[in-house]
């Protein structure tokens, strides 16, 4: 006995065009074993059909690492090029259908997924910057012993400006004065620095397992990578959710701007 079941096209593309929480560059679709797709694309339905995969299966087959990684039952999530040759952040997972096998994936261009992370790296330049300047104020201000530390700030805070915190103030003992206390801040400055690219390092490469402590309820960048790893995490988990089946998911938008949510 053989039972066949027929799914519309129109039920399916309205599940998975859904654009609630998918930004202006996200999609999910689905492909088959035969890596052909089962689902339209909700960015061009034109150029990348269901009936256009299947009149030319040769040259629209969806060979990515995530059909390749969900149709041998992968799940997981990591930047990677998709079909169309970009550069996408892309969650995937199988989605079982009695005896067979969908790729189910939602992907989202890198330069949206990690726009947050842009803008709080311009940030982190311009206090550099007025660390830079304020630095080399003091310097015109100090003579003798108090000459050569503020001069390895200056050379330290132009190299961190540049994106270079590889430099430290190591030799330089903090003394009980200003110049002790300015050495001791521009240490910490510099800590801090490391961990915020740290985090913004892994996100970048997929990685969302980094852990946020704000170091005061001023903390802004802290704060804003805080909310941001959460935020992601949050889409992610709703990501895996749909590829797991529950189509029934909500996401509370951040503010009237928050194009993801």
């Amino acid at each position: 006995l053989v039972i066949a079941v027929r799914i519309p096209i129109d039920v399916i593309n309205t599940v998975m065009q859904e654009r609630d929480g998918m930004g202006r560059t996200g999609e999910s679709y689905l492909a088959g074993m035969d890596l052909l797709r089962r689902s339209e694309s909700a960015l061009d339905p034109t150029g990348y059909s269901v009936s256009a995969s299947f009149a030319d299966p040769q040259t629209s087959r969806i060979e990515t690492p995530a059909s390749r990684e969900a149709l041998i039952g992968h799940v997981d999530k990591t930047i990677l090029t998709n079909y169309a040759g970009q550069s996408v952040l892309s969650a995937y997972a199988p989605l079982h259908l009695w005896d067979t096998t969908w790729a189910f994936i939602a992907e989202i261009s890198t330069d949206e997924a990690f726009a947050a992370v842009k803008r709080l790296t311009f940030v982190m330049t311009g206090i550099t910057v007025i660390v830079l300047i304020a630095t080399a104020g003091l310097s015109y201000m100090v003579s003798g012993y108090m000459t050569k530390p503020i001069n390895q700030i200056v050379r330290i805070a132009q190299k961190v400006s540049e994106g270079d915190l590889s430099e430290t103030l190591e030799g330089m003992r903090p003394t009980r004065d200003e110049i002790g206390m300015l050495i001791r801040d521009f240490q910490h400055v510099m800590a801090y620095f490391r961990d915020m690219a740290a985090v913004a390092t892994s996100i970048s490469a997929g990685d969302l397992r980094q852990q946020v402590t704000p170091r005061s309820e001023h903390d802004v960048l802290g704060l804003a990578f805080l909310g941001m790893t959460d935020y992601l995490r949050t889409l992610t988990a709703v990501a895996t959710a749909i590829a797991g089946g529950e189509l029934h998911q909500r996401i509370q938008p951040k503010s009237e701007h928050d194009v993801l949510g």
